[in-house]
């Protein structure tokens, strides 16, 4: 039997500043949804695997030289 990936729709965003001309600060965030991926074995009632996490935020800050 076939194993079917369902279609995963994803919210990511990163705002950042540039404070100079070699100092940047950031915020990112990834699945900001809490969206889903699943797959299927031969057809859509029979899930296979469901990975379920949340959204994922990072801050920071970049220096280049």
């Amino acid at each position: 039997i076939d194993d079917w990936f369902a279609a995963r729709e994803q919210l990511d965003a990163e705002v950042s500043y540039r404070l100079r001309k070699n100092l940047r600060c950031y915020l990112n965030g990834e699945n900001l949804t809490s969206r889903i991926q699943a797959s299927y074995q031969g057809s859509l009632p029979y899930i296979e695997d469901a990975s379920m996490y949340g959204g994922r935020s990072t801050i920071g800050m970049e220096y280049t030289f």
